[in-house]
């Protein structure tokens, strides 16, 4: 299982965005998005926190010169978070097959604060859902390169923290594989620097979910993703979620 998984990651992180995915798979890469303001295009809610500035689409800086987002106000306590629905991929029909599994993917650039990509649910209907709403967000990982780069994946099951995933200003590729669903849920992270060619992983996560559960614990609810930019200079691109086997 762990073989075929490593594979599947290798496979998808390489794949190109003129490829077709198949039907289960969300894919944002920003490219057909308006230059400026990422509020309110393609759905799009953003929350503003001590700053006026948005979130914003922008080709300066990216990785290959395509759209990517990012957040240029600075200051203590300056953030700025975005949700986006991501429908019903995360369904409950999923946990019938035991060989169901989820891979998150995204090429990101961290920042001394850090960036936040979170998958979770919209309990109160509010069509928005950030990492520090505890009651919504089921999964989420900080990148930053505050603290010596020290990482924090959180679930249902708690933090795991200490571990450096992306510890570099360089695009890099992560990918967040999401299997044994029925059995409370396991997650392995990886990381590809596309500039250095250093990999990182961290295998065998829990997750602490329930596919019998509400709210946040089930995953059959998790139809919302959310990024929150912690100050300036961040990137992400390229965010894909797909069902895989």
């Amino acid at each position: 299982m762990r073989i075929k998984l490593l594979t599947l990651t290798l496979l998808i992180s390489n794949l190109s965005i003129a490829q077709k995915l198949d039907t289960s798979t969300v894919l944002y890469n920003f490219n057909s998005y308006t230059l400026g303001n990422l509020n309110g295009q393609d759905q799009w809610v953003t929350k503003k926190f001590i700053t006026s500035n948005d979130i914003v689409v922008t080709k300066t800086g990216t990785r290959d010169g395509s759209n990517a987002l990012t957040q240029t106000a600075f200051g203590s306590g300056v953030a700025v978070n975005g949700s986006k629905s991501i429908g019903n991929i995360f369904n409950k029909s999923a946990f019938t097959d035991s060989n169901a599994n989820y891979m998150l993917s995204f090429d990101v650039v961290e920042n001394y604060w850090g960036i936040i990509v979170s998958l979770g649910t919209d309990a109160n209907k509010d069509g928005f859902t950030a990492y520090s709403d505890t009651t919504e967000t089921g999964i989420s990982l900080l990148m930053q390169s505050y603290s010596g780069g020290a990482d924090g994946f959180t679930s249902p099951a708690g933090m795991v923290s200490g571990d450096t995933l992306v510890n570099t200003y360089n695009w890099t590729k992560v990918t967040i594989v999401l299997h044994d669903l029925r059995k409370g849920g396991i997650a392995d992270l990886y990381s590809y620097d596309y500039t250095t060619g250093k990999t990182r992983k961290k295998l065998n996560i829990s997750l602490g979910i329930n596919y019998r559960g509400k709210g946040k614990r089930n995953p059959g609810n998790w139809n919302m993703l959310g990024v929150s930019f912690q100050t300036e200079s961040a990137m992400i691109d390229n965010i894909s979620l797909q069902k895989i086997k």
